[in-house]
């Protein structure tokens, strides 16, 4: 188990904690956004922005005394199969640094040694949400419309964070989440609203790549409630590392326009990790959502990630200014399930946003 929770280190930090999408796609003008990962004793994977509903996601992100640049290859929203496949690059710079990347060779970062602390809050309409609301960790019950845990590096609460909105006579909504050794920001709201077609269920997160598959077979941020149908599941997938599965059981259809609860979650690190003033990750997620990382413990030779080429490049649609960057690397991936990934003569050009 303490295994397997290692390597359920989604994304490292932020992937995606504070940005929204940014479409680069490849005209004839334009460079082509490209990553070769030559798996070993197994098939190699290619990702190409705009081939494939692929784009490519820039973001940054300041947490504690570091600046997370990345750059996230994953698919548009309007993908139905095999969506979570992903392929990111991170780079950790300490803000004490000057604020630009630069040619040269990378080591690898790895992750804090020390712990995480869990920070968890309600967000409603309801006029009564603390009468209304409880928080579960494995079998305690905690109340308050926010509370903190802490977590370690190599264990998690094996039966996760719940929060249990019920709203007598209405609705119940559970939001459960597990308990990951993470820095990550997690906001996701349900919203019920009354439509021409019937009340809406709208799931609406902070996240640039995200994606909501019901019960009912849709895979859709949004579904009008059948009045036959009182129990509705959703899991939210995140490539930031907010996934969460949702329960909804319906009590009164005719009362619920209008009711918003969201789930909110922010995560970091007790202390700065041992790492130097700039390192890198890698991370991959396979079509089945099976993640791997470089990060979980240190690379050694002849493990490398060398930038050949950094170049200012378009801003994005926030309006944040990019570099687009040439790299080649060879490191091994932890797998979740305990195997492991040997990428060798990898090699990406891909974009990262920054101030």
């Amino acid at each position: 188990m303490i295994k397997k929770l290692q390597m359920l280190i989604v994304l490292l930090v932020v992937l995606f904690s504070s940005c929204e999408k940014v479409e680069f796609l490849p005209t004839i003008e334009e460079p082509v956004f490209t990553a070769g990962i030559p798996f070993a004793k197994s098939d190699s994977i290619s990702f190409n922005a705009g081939d494939d509903l692929y784009y490519m996601y820039a973001s940054h992100a300041e947490i504690e005394d570091e600046i997370i640049y990345s750059g996230l290859f994953g698919k548009d929203e309007s993908c139905e199969s095999g969506c979570a496949e992903n392929f990111a690059i991170q780079f950790h710079q300490k803000k004490s640094e000057e604020n630009r990347l630069t040619k040269g060779n990378y080591d690898f970062y790895s992750v804090p040694r020390n712990g995480y602390k869990h920070n968890y809050s309600l967000t409603t309409n309801d006029q009564n949400p603390l009468e209304n609301s409880s928080w579960r960790v494995g079998s305690e019950v905690l109340s308050g419309e926010s509370i903190s845990i802490d977590s370690n590096n190599d264990t998690a609460l094996g039966d996760g964070m719940r929060l249990i909105y019920n709203i007598p006579d209405v609705l119940t909504v559970q939001f459960e989440r597990q308990i990951l050794p993470l820095s990550v920001e997690c906001d996701i709201s349900l919203n019920f609203i009354n439509t021409n077609d019937g009340i809406k269920i709208e799931v609406v997160t902070s996240s640039p790549f995200a994606q909501v598959s019901w019960s009912t077979g849709a895979i859709s941020n949004s579904i009008i409630i059948n009045p036959n149908v009182s129990i509705y599941t959703a899991r939210v997938f995140s490539g930031s590392g907010c996934t969460t599965d949702i329960v909804i059981n319906i009590a009164d259809l005719n009362l619920l326009d209008g009711y918003n609860i969201g789930f909110n979650q922010s995560s970091f690190a007790f202390s700065t990790p041992d790492n130097n003033n700039n390192a890198v990750s890698i991370s991959y997620t396979t079509e089945d959502g099976i993640f791997y990382t470089s990060s979980t413990i240190g690379q050694i030779l002849p493990f490398r990630f060398d930038v050949l080429e950094i170049t200012d490049y378009e801003v994005n649609e926030l309006g944040d200014p990019t570099w687009m960057i040439k790299a080649n690397f060879d490191c091994i991936l932890f797998g979740e399930n305990g195997g492991t990934r040997r990428i060798k003569n990898g090699n990406a050009v891909f974009a990262v946003s920054h101030q």
